[in-house]
């Protein structure tokens, strides 16, 4: 049984861990920088109308 070309479950896990949250929290990010952007042009236009 060569463990060479043998690649743990838990090391795939621990490889993937990292990637999984800051994909998670650049899209995050994305969304509330979105929400912000959005609010922002809302307030702007409410303040041309008015």
């Amino acid at each position: 049984m060569s463990s060479g070309h043998y690649i743990p479950y838990w090391v795939l896990c621990l490889y993937l861990l990292p990637v999984f949250f800051i994909d998670s929290f650049l899209l995050s990010l994305f969304v509330l920088l979105g929400y912000l952007i959005g609010f922002l042009c809302f307030e702007f236009s409410v303040l041309l109308f008015v």
